[in-house]
């Protein structure tokens, strides 16, 4: 038996539109939710929060437009571009890539390193979704290793006077990286804010703020803590506080801890929708139309980043070898059952030969993503996409080697 990981779509493909903002499968697929979510019950202390009724009439009507849009514009059928790289690994991947039209993948083994696409190259730039997540794990290890946190600190110890009477003042670091804080996946105020923008197939988290993210979380009623739960939320403020304490933005740490020292020139975590840049690359919806870009804004620690195949290699090499700051993350943290458990971000899920595979996924408006690598043989794999597709049964066969490349 193979365990994957939560599937992670920043959102979830629906009717024609981007995905909704969080739609989670289990640790397996690799943790990506960085659109909107389901129904999430955090509360604000000044905004009270909709009705579940108010909830679902909301998600109903956005459901309709979205039908009406996917019929009056037409699904768009995707046909894969033209092969780049190693022609022979392209056509060993084409029968699992149907719905896909931009595709850059690498796949690691041992010293061997190849790679091959469909109309992109090894510099082409795609979003990322959750795997983000993973970057921002890894900038958690860091801190701690520079002794500014420890994976024990509390959101109280960071935020001082600003948590006291929050659910959430005595969550630890380690419990926001490992999906068991309780938080919500998403606020309710968030969710109802993200439909007009999937109507319109743009990034569902503008507006929101660093300040607006704390906020958020401090103002949630914590439910199940202690059990693994999927929250873009979480991991949003876990990113927000390492850049309190370190007195920077997540954006800044992103460049100066991980990206520079790993030679991940680039790759990058716009903030604004004008730094993207009008000539940088979209995506399509898992219907087939174009989908804006997406910044995430304040929730950018669990979503925003932009990379590219080469880059992507270097980031698995330096996990396996040790030099990334993320692989002294990869031990349990919470058990998920069946071979299934979380480390800080990482899904690390055990397979019926007893191989540990680290994975993580990730899906936005218009771009899907997978990431893993198997502990044991050292088979890696990044796929990315720029259909709003997920490729994680993909990803989590080729590093268990049920598909032999």
């Amino acid at each position: 038996m193979t365990t994957q990981h939560p599937r992670d779509p920043i959102g979830s493909a629906s009717a024609g539109g981007a995905p909704p903002p969080s739609v989670d499968r289990s640790a397996s697929d690799g943790e990506s939710e960085s659109g909107p979510g389901a129904a999430q019950d955090a509360t604000s202390p000044h905004i009270p929060a909709p009705s579940r009724r108010a909830v679902f009439a909301g998600a109903a009507g956005a459901g309709a437009v979205l039908a009406v849009t996917a019929v009056t514009a037409g699904p768009r059928p995707p046909r894969l571009g033209p092969v780049g790289g190693d022609e022979e690994l392209a056509a060993e991947l084409r029968p699992y890539l149907g719905g896909h039209h931009r595709v850059s993948v690498v796949v690691i083994d041992g010293e061997q390193h190849r790679f091959a696409a469909f109309g992109a190259d090894e510099n082409t730039e795609f979003e990322i979704g959750s795997v983000t997540k993973t970057f921002t794990g890894a900038l958690l290890m860091d801190a701690v290793e520079r002794g500014e946190v420890t994976l024990d600190t509390t959101v109280t110890e960071i935020l001082g006077e600003r948590a006291h009477g929050s659910d959430a003042a005595d969550v630890t670091l380690a419990e926001l990286a490992s999906q068991s804080s309780g938080l919500p996946r998403l606020p309710v105020r968030r969710l109802l804010a993200s439909f007009p923008m999937i109507v319109l197939r743009k990034d569902s988290y503008l507006g929101t703020s660093a300040e607006d993210v704390i906020d958020a979380a401090l103002g949630a009623t914590l439910r199940d803590r202690g059990d693994y739960a999927y929250s873009n939320l979480g991991v949003a403020l876990l990113g927000q506080l390492l850049a309190v304490r370190a007195e920077a933005t997540w954006q800044e740490l992103l460049g100066a801890r991980l990206l520079d020292p790993l030679g991940m020139t680039s790759t990058r975590a716009p903030f604004h929708l004008a730094d993207v840049g009008e000539d940088a690359p979209r995506g399509r919806t898992s219907s087939g139309l174009s989908a804006g870009a997406w910044t995430m804004h304040g929730y950018g620690p669990a979503g925003a980043i932009r990379s590219t195949a080469a880059d992507m290699g270097r980031y698995l090499r330096s996990l396996q070898e040790g030099s990334n700051p993320g692989a002294a993350g990869l031990e349990p943290l919470v058990d998920r059952g069946e071979g299934r458990s979380v480390g800080v971000v990482w899904g690390l899920n055990q397979t019926d030969d007893g191989d540990t595979l680290v994975q993580h996924n990730g899906m936005t408006g218009g771009f899907s993503a997978f990431c893993g690598f198997n502990r044991d043989t050292g088979r890696g794999v990044a796929l990315l996409t720029a259909s709003a597709r997920d490729l994680d049964d993909l990803g989590a066969a080729i590093i268990d080697g049920s598909v032999p490349l």
